[in-house]
């Protein structure tokens, strides 16, 4: 018997392409009669190494893809902050070399000026990946995603998956925060083209996701000291909408992949462990239909997830926090929240590896799905239970 995960997987198929280049600028002409008379009748030519260039050709230094200089909204030019080291000692005298002996400037020369501060960071900020500072790091994200151009050099560094990395992981809350807005400002800094505007409304969902998961971690750390409200009970806090959303579009192979990006997968675990810790496997009268509903949406969006994604499955099961909350979910009186929670530890048993297996094991898995199968009085429920319960 081989058991198969349900969510609709989306086939991903590429082209190779291939680019041909050809150089026939050095070519020699065969057709000449001679070598004497070929060096004799042939004109000097600026690449021989005894012959000086043409005097045109001195001073026409080319540079790829020029950017321009970043202007504020009064029209004024902007210096490019986060000047380092490494340029500066030969900017000097680059600038009296192209400056002096009445040699002709190129625009192109002022338009550089700005563009190697931009990298200049860039590279200055990808030398402390190692970095321990995760706060000294935020704050330099935060100060370079400021700026349209150096936001888009950021992207194409890598930076994304840090920011997510310290948003989810980091203990400081000042570098959490400035990391969230770094990462705003990166995916904001393009919302023209059709992926542009996914990431923006991607985003925005997780973003409200977050705020609640912030709300229902100070609710249990204040609880025992203040009334608090139970954030749950507030109908403009609870992220019912925005779960639904992101519910939806995880059928999307294009959502999906945005969402992976962009951290969804450590943003529901979050949500999901910390609503089990303060609401249980069983809420509240009050506050119960949303929170089952949302448990049940955030079960959903994590079963698209996992589909078939082995990277995926591994992160989920990394967090034993979030394992044990999932897996207490199964004792629900909820029959429906039970059916999508077994079916999260459906794809997350199946091929699993070495360390999947060592996590669903530690936290006791196996027996609790025996004990729900033989409970359980709901054939669909059922099926899901005994088809985790058999990976």
């Amino acid at each position: 018997f081989e058991q198969t995960e349900t969510t609709m997987q989306s086939a991903q198929s590429g082209a190779d392409s291939s680019l041909e280049l050809e150089d026939d600028a050095l070519l020699e002409d065969e057709d000449e009669v001679g070598t004497g008379a070929r060096s004799a009748n042939r004109k000097p030519h600026f690449l021989d190494y005894d012959n000086k260039p043409p005097a045109g050709l001195e001073d026409q230094v080319v540079f790829p893809r020029p950017i321009p200089a970043a202007t504020s909204s009064n029209g004024t030019s902007e210096e490019v902050i986060g000047r380092g080291t490494w340029p500066a000692a030969t900017s000097g005298g680059a600038a009296a070399k192209y400056n002096g002996g009445g040699r002709q400037n190129h625009s192109m020369y002022g338009d550089m000026s700005e563009v190697c501060p931009k990298m200049e960071c860039v590279y200055s900020l990808l030398s402390m990946l190692g970095s321990t500072n995760s706060l000294e790091m935020s704050a330099k994200f935060m100060e370079l995603s400021r700026n349209r151009e150096t936001c888009s050099a950021l992207r194409r560094s890598g930076c994304i998956p840090l920011l997510v990395q310290i948003i989810h992981n980091d203990p400081n809350e000042t570098a959490r925060r400035n990391a969230r807005q770094s990462l705003n400002n990166v995916i904001g800094c393009h919302p023209d083209d059709k992926a542009g505007r996914r990431e923006v409304k991607v985003l925005k969902l997780i973003e409200q996701l977050v705020d609640y998961s912030d709300q229902l971690r100070d609710y249990s750390e204040t609880e025992s000291a203040t009334t608090q409200p139970d954030p749950a009970e507030d109908p403009e806090k609870h992220p019912i909408a925005a779960i639904t959303t992101l519910m939806k579009i995880s059928f999307d192979e294009e959502h999906r992949h945005a969402m992976c990006q962009l951290g969804a997968l450590q943003t529901i675990s979050t949500l999901i462990q910390l609503d089990h810790a303060v609401h249980g496997a069983n809420p509240s009268p009050a506050g119960a239909p949303k929170c089952v509903t949302m448990r049940r949406y955030a079960g959903m969006i994590l079963t698209n997830l996992t589909f078939g994604d082995g990277n995926n499955k591994s992160l989920l099961c990394s967090n034993k926090g979030f394992m044990r909350a999932l897996v207490a979910q199964i004792g629900s009186s909820s029959d429906e929240l039970v059916q999508v929670t077994a079916s999260v530890l459906r794809n997350l048993s199946w091929r699993a590896d070495a360390v999947i297996k060592q996590t669903l094991s530690e936290i006791g898995t196996v027996a609790v799905l025996a004990r729900a199968a033989m409970v359980c009085t709901i054939e669909n429920t059922l099926k899901a239970i005994l088809s985790a319960l058999w990976n």
